[in-house]
């Protein structure tokens, strides 16, 4: 009140909103119709740039000067992602708790520079959502990015950015800090190391509990409540993955359905993968804790930090979020746990170190590599070694160890989510395969997409050998 400058500022924001709003509701009337609307819109609005534009919206935007042969383009599921190694005046840009500093030159921070894809540009209430939830996860203690304020003191700039087909879009641009560290796919993930996952995929999950965006309830394909949405995917697979996966369908709709009603909802993370959750030295985890100054960014100088005895140290990419059932979480996580046990130990020997904000790693593992562990073998872990742990090895760990920081926190699972646990993490396995593979087939250079794949098939027939209600009471004695 009495603020003119601001309430003519509030005002301008509020029609910018509603009109991405009602552009957001045009878009999620068509999803409704075609649940791969989304995802079609994704790929065709994903925009064209380059490293020297990359430092000229750091420069211009952000007022961070990149530093000669350091801009790198990360690979990206529908965005642009750049990281680089800059210097900056900006003394709000060089928090210790982002973890960002380096050692090499001093004075320098490691940064990404992400370009929005044109559908969530036309929608910025749900980055700002992002915004929100991330600062959320960090005040629980989780590391994870934080949109960095551009020059004119925004989280969310904007730029001009071309499409594919030429046409000129105007796209949102965030600069995040980015932190060293091994991705959870390249480390050999024991017992002790998952268990400690579950625990911090708990904080998440609690850290959201009581957060609540419009922008969050939105229909999405890889929301798990709508599984049922990637039926029509089935023809692009084989006979034998699409006859797993339609059985899959067949338990979600028996099992899980009947239970929404008394599935607690929230917002969630979303994406707990292998490719999002980031590892490294015992001891250097948390806010403020290490994975800064002087640890190797992989690529950068042909070394990367090592991940035996690794630790969890954060949790990045916030773009699925999505208000859902809150054992959602918990499922996707194990889901990928599950599907990282698959990467070939050469493939995984090859994914380095890197902590950007979505789909970072600067290699990423070899299919051709994951094929030749074969899909006879007893145990995940194509090449073996002292961390292997099996499927439910696995799964019992980290779900007891999200279940025990649940209870901590006054969270408990619940009984209806006990019983829906093992068919949803089949689920998300399912959901995985089917949009990767439509995602492929539309975007076939894209060597992300088609990660998870063959260990995802893999994954979910191993998991699948065991009725959901025996794993379901295996999950349950774990846990006690």
């Amino acid at each position: 009140p009495g603020d003119t400058a601001g309430s003519a500022s509030y005002l301008a924001w509020a029609r910018r909103w509603l009109m991405s709003r009602s552009l957001a509701d045009a878009a999620a009337t068509a999803l409704d119709s075609n649940p791969l609307g989304d995802e079609e819109s994704r790929k065709v609005e994903k925009p064209v740039a380059n490293s020297a534009r990359c430092i000229e919206l750091a420069r211009s935007l952000f007022g961070i000067e990149p530093l000669t042969g350091s801009v790198r383009d990360l690979d990206s599921y529908d965005d642009r992602n750049f990281y680089c190694k800059a210097t900056s005046s900006r003394p709000e840009l060089k928090a210790a708790a982002d973890c960002h500093a380096c050692g090499d030159p001093p004075g320098s921070f490691h940064f990404v520079v992400k370009v929005h894809n044109g559908v969530e540009s036309l929608s910025p209430g749900f980055i700002e959502c992002q915004n929100l939830a991330m600062e959320l996860v960090r005040a629980a203690g989780v590391w994870c990015p934080r949109a960095l304020p551009s020059l004119e003191g925004r989280q969310i700039a904007f730029a001009e950015q071309p499409l594919a087909d030429g046409s000129v879009r105007r796209h949102a641009v965030r600069c995040l800090p980015y932190r060293p560290a091994c991705l959870l796919g390249s480390a050999l993930p024991g017992a002790a190391l998952l268990r400690e996952l579950g625990g911090v995929t708990a904080r998440v999950s609690c850290a959201l509990s009581a957060f609540d965006h419009p922008e969050a309830h939105r229909t999405f394909i890889w929301d798990l409540a709508q599984t049922a949405a990637i039926r029509p995917l089935l023809p692009l697979l084989a006979p034998e993955r699409r006859a797993l996966i339609a059985d899959t369908l067949r338990d979600f709709e028996s099992t899980v359905l009947p239970l929404s009603d008394r599935l607690p909802r929230q917002v969630i993370h979303g994406d707990v993968n292998d490719q999002n959750v980031l590892v490294g030295p015992a001891g250097g985890g948390g806010e403020g804790g290490g994975g800064g100054e002087g640890e190797s960014e992989g690529g950068d100088n042909g070394g990367e930090p090592g991940c035996g005895g690794a630790a969890v140290l954060g949790v990045i990419d916030f773009g699925d979020l999505v208000h859902t059932w809150r054992v959602n979480e918990l499922a996707i996580a194990t889901a990928y746990a599950l599907i990282a046990l698959h990467y070939d130990s050469a493939a995984r020997a090859s994914t380095h170190a890197s902590a950007s904000l979505s789909q970072p790693s600067l290699s990423q593992p070899s299919l051709g590599d994951a094929s030749a562990s074969g899909e006879g073998e007893g145990r995940g872990h194509g090449g073996g070694g002292p961390g292997a742990v099996a499927e439910e090895e696995a799964a019992c760990a980290l779900v007891s160890g999200f279940a025990e920081e649940a209870e901590r926190q006054g969270q408990p699972l619940t009984d209806p989510e006990w019983t829906a646990l093992p068919t949803l993490i089949a689920c998300r396995i399912a959901v995985s395969l089917c949009v990767g593979a439509y995602s492929s087939s539309k975007d076939p250079s894209n060597e992300y997409l088609q990660l998870t794949l063959l260990p995802g098939f893999k994954a979910l027939k191993r998991w699948r050998d065991k009725p959901a209600a025996e794993l379901e009471q295996l999950l349950r004695r774990a846990a006690a």
